[in-house]
C-alpha cells in the first residue's frame, strides 16, 4: 500500500497549545452530533402548533390503514393517500384552519404533500414510533427481475420510462450513491461534443458520452430524458453495475423529480416531525414574495436533490466553454419573502445544494411586484451535514429602485458537518463546485442589502466540523456604508485543516466578480482573528474557537 506523505507543519502551530483537535476531541463531536441526531428522530410532537377552536378541521392519513373514501376526520377513519390531503388544501378563499395528522410509522412512496394558497395549516402526527415518511423513490430497485442487461454491465431499469428526472440513486440505506450523468455541450475549436460527469477543464477524467452505451464507471447512471435536443431518448434509467442491480443490493432508491413538501403562497404553515427522503427538488418548497410564519421543526430531510430543474437550450450554447442543463435541490428552502421563519430542531442531510436556504433572484422575478424582505430568520439547534452548503442565503440581483433587505437573521447553536462532502461532491460538473458552511451568493449588481441594525445578521452558539473549501463564504455587493451586510460571529466552535481548508470570506465589495473574490479566500490558519478583525472588526469576531485538524 502506498503510504501518503505527511504534511509538513509550520512552527507556528505546533508550539499553539491547545489549539489542535485531536482524533479524540472530533469523536467527542460526533457523540455530541449523534446524541442530538437521536434526539431529533424521537422528538415529540409539539402541541402548541396545534390549532384549536370552531374553525378548526382535522385530517387524519394513513397508508397502511386508511381508505380514501373514509371520512378522514378521526384517526379511526383516516384517508389513505397525500393526493386526497392536497385536493383539500387547494383553497385560497378557506376561512377554516387545518390539522393534518401523518401516521407514524406510515410511508408513502411517490407521493407529496402541498398546500396551495391555503393558509393556517399544520402537518403533524399521530399514532406511536418513528416519524412518517415522505419518499420521492416510487419502489425500492432491489429486485431483480426489474433490470434488464442491454449492454455488458449497463442495466435498464423497468418501468422508469414513465418516471420524472432521477437526480441521485441511494444504495444499501446510504452505504454509496450513484453519480448522474448530465449531458455537457463543449463548444471548442473541435465543435459541438458531449461528454460525461466529469468537466473536461478539472483535470478529472473525460469520457466521450453521447448515449447511455456511452457509461463506462460503476454505478455511473443516465437518466435519458432528452433535455437538451437531439432525439431518440427512450426515457429509461440506465445503470452502469458489475452484477445486476437487484441482486447486489439490498436496498435501492431512486431520488425522483419532486418536491417532498409544498408550500405555496400560504402563510401560517407549521411542519412537525415528518421525515423526507428521497426527493429529487427540495424537501421543503416554499414560494412566494411574502410568506408569514412558516415553522419547520423536529423533522428529517435526507438524499434531497440532484434532478434537472432548467434545460439549456441548443440556441444559448455558446461558441466556446462548457454548458449543461441545471440540477438543484435544498434540504428547506423558501424562494421569494418571509417573515417569521423558523427552522428549529431538525435532522438534515445529503442535500445536493444547501440544506437551509432563504433566497430570492429578483431578475428572474415574474411578479409585478418584487419586493420580497426576508425577515426575523431563525435557523436554530438543527444537525446538518454533507450539504454542499449548510446555509445559503441571498437577495441578489436587485434593480434600481427595488429596497429588498434582510433583518434580523439568526443562526445559532447548529452543529454543521463536512460541507461540500458526500453527494453533493457530483455537482462539480458543471463548474457550482464551492462550498461552505455558511453561503451568500452574490452578482454582479447589488444584493444582499441587510437593515441599518448592528445585530442584523447574527451567527452564534454553532459548530462547524469539516469543509470541503470553506467555512464562510459570506460576500455582500452594497454601498461601503453597509456594513451591517457583514455578521457578528460570535462563540462558535470551528474545526478545519491547517492550510488545506480555508476559512473563506467575509466582506462587503463593490467591484469585482463573486469569482474573483473566490480566489482570494483566507487560509484556515494562524491569521484568522486577524483577517477577521480587518474584515469586521474585532468585536463583531470575538469568543470563538478556533480548532486545526492536522
Amino acid at each position: 500500500m502506498r503510504l501518503r506523505r505527511k504534511k509538513k507543519i509550520s512552527k507556528s502551530v505546533v508550539s499553539l497549545s491547545g489549539q489542535i483537535a485531536g482524533a479524540g476531541a472530533i469523536a467527542a463531536l460526533r457523540s455530541t452530533t449523534d446524541s442530538r441526531i437521536t434526539s431529533i428522530r424521537n422528538s415529540a410532537n409539539n402541541t402548541d402548533l396545534i390549532w384549536t377552536g370552531s374553525n378548526v378541521r382535522n385530517y387524519y392519513v394513513s397508508s397502511s390503514t386508511g381508505n380514501d373514501s373514509n371520512s378522514g376526520t378521526d384517526s379511526n377513519h383516516p384517508w389513505k393517500t397525500l393526493a386526497k390531503v392536497n385536493a383539500k388544501l387547494n383553497d385560497a378563499g378557506s376561512t377554516y384552519k387545518y390539522n393534518i395528522y401523518l401516521k407514524r410509522g406510515d410511508t408513502w412512496r411517490g407521493e407529496y404533500l402541498k398546500t396551495y394558497k391555503t393558509s393556517n395549516v399544520t402537518i403533524t402526527t399521530y399514532g406511536s414510533g418513528a416519524k412518517p415518511v415522505i419518499m420521492g423513490s416510487p419502489e425500492n430497485g432491489a429486485n431483480a427481475s426489474k433490470w434488464t442487461e442491454v449492454e455488458p454491465n449497463i442495466w435498464r431499469y423497468a418501468g422508469s420510462n414513465s418516471w420524472a428526472d432521477v437526480g441521485n440513486i441511494v444504495f444499501n440505506n446510504g452505504e454509496s450513491y450513484g453519480r448522474k450523468v448530465v449531458q455537457l455541450y463543449v463548444k471548442n475549436d473541435k465543435g459541438t461534443t458531449l461528454t460525461d460527469y466529469t468537466h473536461p477543464t478539472a483535470g478529472a477524467q473525460s469520457v466521450s458520452f453521447s448515449s447511455y452505451t456511452d457509461l463506462c464507471n460503476d454505478l455511473d447512471f443516465f437518466h435519458d430524458k432528452n433535455f437538451s435536443g437531439g432525439s431518440g431518448a427512450t426515457g429509461y434509467l440506465y445503470l452502469y453495475s458489475t452484477s445486476n442491480p437487484g441482486s447486489r443490493f439490498s436496498s435501492i432508491e431512486f431520488s425522483v423529480d419532486q418536491h417532498g413538501i409544498e408550500i405555496y403562497k400560504a402563510n401560517n404553515v407549521r411542519v412537525d416531525n415528518i421525515c423526507v427522503k428521497y426527493v429529487g427538488g427540495h424537501g421543503i418548497a416554499g414560494n412566494g414574495l411574502n410568506l408569514q410564519n412558516i415553522f419547520i421543526g423536529n423533522c428529517e430531510f435526507g438524499w434531497i436533490g440532484g434532478s434537472i430543474s432548467d434545460r439549456i437550450a441548443q440556441s444559448s450554447i455558446g461558441t466556446t466553454g462548457v454548458f449543461a442543463d441545471e440540477r438543484y435541490g435544498n434540504g428547506v428552502e423558501i424562494y421569494g419573502g418571509c417573515n417569521n421563519y423558523r427552522v428549529q430542531n431538525n435532522y438534515i442531510y445529503q442535500c445536493f445544494d444547501a440544506g437551509i436556504t432563504q433566497q430570492y433572484n429578483c431578475k428572474n422575478n415574474t411578479d409585478s411586484d418584487h419586493t420580497a424582505n426576508q425577515l426575523n430568520i431563525y435557523y436554530n439547534n438543527n444537525v446538518i451535514e454533507n450539504c454542499n452548503y449548510s446555509i445559503e442565503y441571498f437577495i441578489s440581483n436587485c434593480p434600481a429602485g427595488n429596497s429588498s433587505y434582510i433583518s434580523n437573521f439568526q443562526i445559532t447553536n447548529n452543529i454543521m458537518w463536512n460541507a461540500g462532502k458526500g453527494f453533493c461532491e457530483t455537482r462539480v460538473i458543471w463548474g457550482r463546485g464551492f462550498s461552505a458552511h455558511v453561503k451568500a451568493q452574490s452578482g454582479t449588481t447589488s444584493c444582499n442589502r441587510f437593515a441599518n441594525s448592528e445585530n442584523a445578521f447574527v451567527i452564534s452558539g454553532n459548530k462547524f466540523i469539516g469543509e470541503r473549501d470553506a467555512v464562510f463564504a459570506i460576500c455582500s455587493k452594497m454601498s461601503a456604508s453597509n456594513a451591517n451586510a457583514n455578521p457578528v460571529i460570535t462563540n462558535n466552535e470551528i474545526y478545519g485543516v491547517y492550510e488545506t481548508n480555508k476559512i473563506g470570506a467575509v466582506c462587503n465589495y463593490n467591484s469585482g466578480s463573486d469569482v474573483e473574490i473566490h480566489k482570494i479566500y483566507a487560509p484556515y490558519d494562524t491569521n484568522i482573528q486577524t483577517y477577521m478583525n480587518g474584515q469586521i472588526g474585532s468585536s463583531k469576531f470575538s469568543g470563538n474557537t478556533i480548532k486545526f485538524c492536522l
